[in-house]
């Protein structure tokens, strides 16, 4: 199953090179080449160690496949959809790169609140006598988990915490980075710098771990 996925992977890596002109830095490319060596680190399994299962390697197919259909949906149209007032209107793909800032404070709010939130159960976890690496393990379990953690949360919240917040943590970064780096007379830049990096610190620290992100 694991060169079945290896060889999928490659081929799409390769059309996408092809369909994107040759540009070896484009994202999409880089993002099936990036996988092609994970499973290739996999299928040879130098060291041993435990092998993935057929059903996780399903699931890495069925995430590939999804991008690439994203992808070739993106590349077909040519054209992105924006939201209206009044309906959607088509707009040019090259458009100027701008931020919703009322967006952004507003997600960002709402990270810091269940960061908080986190923060206490951890204090309350840790003086109690729980070391901090099972805290981790109980933070980093999948939804419906049966653990202190997992358990006080609710559905509501943990759709929240996995459908917007974490995509919004992961894009938070490098959207920060690129809008200090390159735009850096906005008025907004050093201010969204600054949440980020609070909120860095905050995961970090909460979550025990999480040094990527600094990186």
């Amino acid at each position: 199953m694991g060169i079945i996925s290896l060889v999928l992977c490659t081929s799409m890596g390769l059309f996408s090179l092809t369909s994107q002109r040759k540009k070896a830095i484009s994202p999409f490319v880089f993002f099936y080449f990036f996988w092609d060596f994970i499973l290739l680190l996999s299928v040879l399994n130098l060291y041993e160690i435990y092998l993935p299962s057929d059903k996780a390697y399903f699931y890495i197919d069925l995430m590939l496949v999804s991008f690439f259909m994203g992808m070739m949906l993106r590349t077909s149209l040519g054209k992105k959809i924006v939201l209206r007032k009044y309906g959607f209107k088509h707009t040019p793909t090259h458009t100027p790169n701008k931020i919703n800032f009322r967006i952004f404070y507003l997600l960002a709010f709402l990270s810091f609140f269940f960061l908080i939130k986190d923060g206490f159960q951890v204090l309350k976890f840790f003086e109690s006598g729980i070391p901090l690496w099972q805290i981790r393990n109980w933070s980093l379990a999948p939804a419906g988990t049966n653990n202190p953690i997992m358990s006080s949360r609710s559905f509501v919240e943990e759709v929240i915490r996995t459908v917007i917040l974490e995509p919004f943590g992961n894009v938070m970064t490098p959207m920060t980075c690129y809008y200090f780096m390159v735009k850096r007379n906005d008025k907004n830049s050093r201010f969204i710098f600054l949440i980020t990096i609070v909120q860095l610190v905050l995961s970090s620290a909460i979550g025990g771990g999480g040094r990527l992100g600094f990186l």
